[in-house]
């Protein structure tokens, strides 16, 4: 059975309650690069027993390298998308101060 896609709120490594809606960092990698971005939490994946395995992150801007036909040539073009992270490192973006030192430990 494949995870199930579900909007709710989420407790991160920091402790922090990040509700659907609300604007996120967060740490995106792959095997040789790791990136920092922004964007909206949308909700967790979860499997068969209820635990989560991946968070969505929606209104990531990003670029698309296409063809403008408009221009007859390939081009960088502004795109929107999600991103799906399996490691699950979103933060809430708040006014509130947090401990660098305790986000970094606790997100490694």
């Amino acid at each position: 059975m494949s995870n199930t896609f579900v909007v709710e709120s989420f407790v991160n490594s920091i402790g922090q309650t990040v509700n659907p809606g609300d604007d996120v960092v967060y740490v995106g990698s792959s095997w040789s690069n790791t990136s920092v971005n922004t964007g909206k939490f949308a909700g967790v994946y979860k499997d068969k027993n209820g635990k989560p395995q991946a968070v969505k992150v929606a209104g990531v801007h990003d670029h698309s390298f296409r063809f403008d036909k408009t221009l007859g040539r390939w081009g960088r073009v502004p795109v929107v998308r999600s991103a799906i992270l399996p490691r699950m490192r979103v933060f809430k973006i708040s006014k509130e101060e947090v401990d660098i030192v305790d986000v970094l430990k606790n997100s490694l």
